[in-house]
């Protein structure tokens, strides 16, 4: 069974597996994630507990974590405290307090239409309905209420709609604000749609209603530095930009390099856009085998580093471990060969940097991460610590694949 044919009955199964984390995840234990050293897996758990502890005190009194006007922010720090180990130990169902007030929040910015968000005049992106949308669904999703099947049905199909089909280079990804049908799309926001599409994928698909997958795949290709499926100018042949990716087929947030004679330049790859790509072809349900797919996992074993997000340096850190986990996890590689670091056990070695990074509040002793670079928000502790603690529950124990340990051990 393919990836995407087995993603079809994800959200309606996520009720099940939320229900019984600890079956569903010893079984998957058995597929092929190694087992990490003791001492490791319990200071994981330590400071994933001692996170989800941090973000509940910083919930507002209407429910919201952090800005009221992005509720993607609460749905990162609801998804966050729903992977904690405190509460996918549990098997009756139940989910805390603070993150049942999270998901009510967020269903106050449901639109008739089935997107969430809410509308910001005059913002450049009108409010980012796209990436609100994404996370909120995967956040509903991630609660395991039935309840919330109608709003996560819409949200999915709104999403769908949201990705551009018109003439270009753009044609087949999503961007912050379809509403203008303007001619854009990313990369980032592409992966977000894909990974709630595949988080929520009804039994039933209706071919006509459903993603334009090709033109996804298409989009996503138009991305990397791939001579062979990409012919667009910009993509280099020097080896070190082979396989990686960028923001957009016209800019990359790393910058552009001009040749010396001023005659020709390309778009530099950087790290959180590649694991982003790499992500992206794996919920596109591109082969594993596929060379756009190999050549992407080759550029993050010649990039590998835990030290920053690779030609980035700080900007970005905490997307880049987050997406990191996640591409890493799902490709199914637990080996990084790295010229320069040489073999790495990542799941390890990945633990052991994110532990090394969290922060302790001195009054109450719940541990937090924070970017002191604001590039892309993450100079928020509410953010970083919601991607850093689905990160390191996705590195540890794999994507609901692992048995975890309960509360009392």
């Amino acid at each position: 069974m393919s990836l995407r044919m087995m993603a079809r009955a994800g959200w309606v199964l996520c009720a099940v597996v939320f229900l019984f984390p600890s079956t569903a995840r010893a079984e998957g234990a058995e597929a092929g994630i190694p087992k990490l050293e003791p001492s490791i897996v319990k200071d994981a758990i330590h400071s994933m507990r001692i996170a989800a502890q941090w973000l509940e005190r910083q919930q507002r009194e209407d429910g919201c974590w952090s800005n009221p006007s992005f509720p993607a922010l609460t749905a990162l720090a609801v998804s966050a405290i729903l992977h904690s180990p405190d509460v996918v130990t549990r098997r009756s169902g139940e989910i805390p307090d603070s993150a049942s007030r999270g998901l009510q929040f967020i269903l106050t910015h449901a639109q008739p239409d089935g997107s969430i968000y809410r509308e910001i005049e005059g913002m450049k992106g009108g409010g980012l309905p796209n990436y609100n949308t994404a996370l909120c669904v995967m956040a509903l999703a991630d609660s395991g209420d039935p309840a919330h099947a109608d709003v996560i049905r819409r949200g999915r199909e709104w999403l769908i709609r949201s990705q551009y089909l018109g003439p270009g280079v753009y044609r087949g990804g999503m961007g912050y604000d379809p509403a203008h049908q303007r001619a854009y799309a990313d990369l980032s926001n592409t992966m977000l749609a894909l990974e709630a599409l595949r988080a929520t994928w009804p039994i039933e698909v209706d071919a006509a209603k459903d993603l334009d997958w090709s033109a996804a795949i298409d989009f996503i290709s138009r991305c990397q530095h791939l001579r062979e499926d990409n012919p667009s100018e910009w993509v280099s042949d020097l080896p070190e930009e082979k396989g990686g990716f960028v923001y957009h087929p016209e800019r990359s947030m790393a910058g552009r390099v001009e040749s010396n004679d001023g005659q020709s330049s390309y778009l530099r790859s950087y790290g959180s856009m590649t694991y982003a790509g790499l992500l992206s072809f794996i919920y596109a349900d591109v082969d594993r085998d596929d060379r756009r797919v190999g050549a992407a996992f080759d550029w993050i074993t010649r990039h590998w580093t835990l030290d920053e997000n690779p030609r980035m340096g700080p900007q970005g850190l905490y997307f880049h471990y987050h997406t990191m986990a996640k591409a890493l996890d799902a490709f199914g590689e637990e080996l990084i060969n790295s010229p320069d670091a040489g073999t790495v056990a990542w799941r390890e070695t990945f633990a052991q940097k994110i532990i090394s990074l969290q922060r302790i509040d001195p009054e109450t002793g719940f541990g937090y991460w924070q970017n002191e670079n604001n590039r892309w928000w993450e100079n928020d502790p509410v953010l970083v610590t919601s991607y850093t603690l689905k990160a390191l529950a996705t590195a540890v124990f794999g994507e609901g694949r692992r048995a975890i340990p309960s509360s009392d051990d």
